[in-house]
């Protein structure tokens, strides 16, 4: 996209707010012509099984159940498990 181009979205966007003058739009305009995309890594199709896994050794902690250390070991154990399992 061009500079002239963004230019234009930024003014249509600052045109919209209370405080546009705390824009440096000049900035902003280079940064985003210049900025490249990052590439799109899709997700592994375990990755809602890891979360779960996370999150019940988390509540764990936060219930008192468990301290850190063992939240910490326990969340790679499981996590390293899923991968292994996923792994063909």
């Amino acid at each position: 996209m061009k500079s002239d181009q963004v230019e234009q979205i930024i003014d249509t966007i600052l045109a919209g707010t209370k405080t546009p003058e705390k824009v440096d739009k000049k900035s902003l305009v280079d940064t985003l012509v210049a900025s490249k995309a990052s590439a799109i890594v899709p997700p592994a199709s375990y990755q809602a099984e890891v979360f779960k896994a996370v999150n019940e050794e988390y509540e764990k902690l936060i219930l008192g159940n468990q301290d850190i250390d063992a939240t910490v070991k326990n969340s790679q154990e499981r996590v390293n498990k899923i991968i292994e399992s996923n792994q063909k």
